[in-house]
């Protein structure tokens, strides 16, 4: 089944519904020097290339689920090898290298996308939409903008933070929207932005809630899914999901 979640940050944690290309070349800065990556595709979820700053150059092989990617940075000069992870947000990468317990986040922009020959894909209606239950009903309270956010910082005696903030919007007629989002990591020796403006409402995804449960349908045409994320809770602004296995997500409104 081909993409039909490409870019809903609410998703992550419905990998079955997704896949994503991580393929392109991204730029970024990391403590104000200049990083450069290139990815290609190496089979289905792996993926190889090269990254480089004003020093070294990195040989990076990783696999993907859904929109995380994780695998290894090898640098041959220095005899070394990087533990790499990192989450694609629309075309934001935001990446983390480790190496004896120290982390070195950098946020990437991808400025362009190496286009992978796809076979045997299923001819779907183009710009199909889910049909929902019978009972499907669109809670008022959950119409609107909401953002999600993710903050780190370093802690005592290091200073390294990381922010993110992602939007995404549930409409009354049951549509979903991605309406981008924002990264920010510094240090004392510099800062680096990184914004994406979103792609819109998102094609063949629907929403709906039943008994405080929030359900997701999603189809290419050819094959229709339903997940639910969760029970939510909605309370001063805040809204809570709480998925089947316990995992959280908190969100703010923003309209």
């Amino acid at each position: 089944m081909k993409p039909i979640l490409p870019i809903l940050y609410l998703i992550i944690s419905l990998p079955c519904l997704q896949a994503q290309d991580f393929s392109g070349q991204y730029n970024g800065e990391y403590n104000g020097d200049a990083v450069q990556l290139t990815l290609e595709s190496a089979g289905t979820s792996k993926w190889s290339g090269v990254m480089t700053d004003s020093e070294q150059t990195y040989k990076i092989t990783a696999t993907s689920q859904g929109k995380d990617l994780s695998g290894k940075a090898a640098c041959e000069a220095l005899g070394i090898s990087l533990d790499l992870s990192g989450r694609l947000n629309g075309n934001v990468l935001d990446l983390k290298m480790s190496f004896m317990g120290v982390e070195m986040p950098v946020a990437l922009q991808r400025s362009g996308t190496t286009k992978t020959p796809t076979t045997n894909a299923p001819s779907g209606k183009t710009g199909a939409m889910p049909k929902l239950p019978a009972n499907a009903k669109h809670d008022p309270a959950l119409v609107g903008t909401w953002e999600r956010q993710e903050n780190y910082n370093s802690g005592a005696g290091m200073d390294g933070y990381y922010s993110n903030s992602s939007f995404l919007a549930f409409n009354a007629d049951g549509t979903l929207s991605d309406l981008g989002g924002e990264t920010m990591v510094g240090s004392n020796a510099g800062s680096g932005r990184a914004g994406s403006g979103g792609s819109g409402i998102v094609p063949g995804v629907k929403w709906y809630t039943e008994n405080k449960g929030l359900f997701l349908v999603a189809t290419d045409g050819v094959q229709t899914e339903t997940a639910r994320l969760g029970r939510y809770y909605i309370e001063n602004g805040t809204l809570l999901i709480t998925a089947d296995n316990g995992t959280k997500q908190l969100f703010y409104k923003r309209n």
